[in-house]
């Protein structure tokens, strides 16, 4: 519509032929089921953030990899002393800081990307489509980099920085989201012992 809303409709109809078996006319009618889709695509997202939660995101990579024909990975992410930003800014920035992170990964995704809020200050990502891991260092690269730009520039932060793990890449193998998140896991971990802002792939 004009102010950018969509309206979503569901049309039922029979198409009525001639002679030569040609449709000539259609009856029927549109149904409106925006809400349904709304709230549908509501139950999908976090609240705070926009991102799609746990829940979608675990279904749809299990999904995706009984099919799998590319290489994907998993990338599970965090904000290094979350805690301490909480206690010292107040809840408020803390809110400001996961906003910024949703938007910063909003604007680096693609088609082949799903991007989801999986719990408190904990973000995942999961390529597909990305055949290096040198790909995948980049986006992440990139990320830390704007994460780390914008958190000072809306003044949440003066040294904003995420800690990244990530799975092992895999092709035509069914590798679940417990298996990936366990794995990127394990390496987000390590990434943390290492001294924080930086990126660690899981061997």
């Amino acid at each position: 519509m004009a102010e950018g809303k969509a309206l979503w409709w569901q049309v039922r109809g029979i198409g009525m032929l001639n002679f030569e078996h040609k449709v000539i006319s259609v009856i029927g009618k549109l149904i409106n089921i925006t809400d349904n889709v709304c709230l549908k695509e509501k139950s999908n997202k976090d609240a705070l953030t926009g991102l799609y939660n746990r829940e979608f995101l675990m279904n749809a990579i299990n999904n995706i990899v009984k099919k799998a024909k590319k290489y994907y990975a998993l990338a599970v992410f965090d904000i290094d002393h979350f805690k301490t930003i909480n206690d010292l800014l107040g809840h408020p920035i803390g809110d400001q800081a996961l906003i910024l992170i949703a938007k910063v990964v909003e604007k680096i995704v693609s088609d082949k990307i799903i991007s989801a809020r999986i719990g408190g200050d904990e973000f995942a990502i999961f390529f597909s489509g990305i055949n290096d891991q040198n790909d995948i260092a980049k986006k992440m690269n990139e990320l830390m980099h704007k994460i780390k730009r914008e958190g000072y520039r809306q003044n949440i932060s003066l040294n904003l920085s995420i800690s990244i793990g990530v799975s092992s890449l895999y092709k035509e193998k069914i590798i679940n989201f417990s298996e990936l998140y366990r794995q990127a896991d394990i390496a987000l971990y390590q990434a943390k012992n290492s001294g924080r802002n930086c990126q660690v792939f899981y061997k």
